[in-house]
């Protein structure tokens, strides 16, 4: 069941309060404008009318936790590519967010564990855009030319959603997907130490973690990262 609402300050917020009344699987909130949307970290989300902002609760689901986020990037990744988004254009940008080009960002993923499930909310810029000066922006509509309302892909998703994949099936689907190939060149910050490292893609771990090749002393070491904040060192890549 989806709820609509005009207004509410998140639809995180919302989603959570249902999963505590008991919601059930899939179930999800939709509105039109978000007063407090929010992002990774506790970061504001630019929440502009037309614009795609939603909350699903997954509660019967037996994949991993931190392949969660994968998951729902997968699925809204599908969902866009069966409503004319070319997926070629269509990039994930690990851990959490969706961007065109592989330069300009046009969604994120945010999960939150409740008691009794997970709470994923997605924000998607379909008709407008905010503009930032650090980074690229981009919207749907107007960079794609595909129209999209906020409901219908939201249906979409949740199609997506209502099947469930193995972690191999997801695991491939995601890297077709990835901004980050195997062999690129990344440099990452730690968000909460503000430890800096860079190293070369190798895949996606058994958690959903991405693997770097470091180089420590000469030797290559694998390290894992799991939150860390990625760019790319190539220019053609974010």
């Amino acid at each position: 069941m989806i709820h609509h609402f005009e207004m509410v300050t998140s639809t995180q917020e919302v989603m959570k309060e249902q999963a505590s009344l008991g919601a059930r699987h899939l179930d999800a909130v939709l509105a039109d404008e978000q007063s407090a949307g929010r992002g990774r970290m506790g970061r504001e989300w630019v929440s502009e009318s037309g614009n795609l902002f939603a909350s699903v609760f997954l509660r019967d689901f037996s994949l991993p936790l931190t392949w969660i986020p994968h998951w729902v990037g997968v699925s809204i990744a599908r969902a866009l590519y069966r409503k004319g988004v070319d997926p070629l254009r269509l990039k994930l940008k690990w851990p959490n967010d969706l961007y065109l080009d592989r330069s300009a960002k046009v969604g994120g993923i945010l999960c939150e564990k409740v008691d009794s499930g997970v709470v994923v909310g997605f924000g998607i810029n379909l008709t407008s855009h905010p503009l930032f000066s650090d980074r690229e922006t981009a919207a749907i509509d107007s960079v794609v030319g595909v129209e999209l309302g906020p409901r219908e892909l939201l249906e979409s998703i949740l199609r997506e959603l209502s099947v469930e994949p193995t972690i191999e099936t997801l695991r491939k689907e995601y890297e077709q997907f990835s901004v980050y190939r195997s062999g690129d060149s990344i440099a990452w910050t730690d968000p909460m130490s503000g430890t800096q490292g860079s190293g070369k893609v190798l895949s996606l771990g058994e958690h959903g973690e991405l693997l770097v090749e470091v180089r420590e002393s000469g030797l290559p070491v694998l390290r894992p990262l799991f939150s860390e904040e990625v760019r790319s060192l190539s220019s053609n890549q974010a």
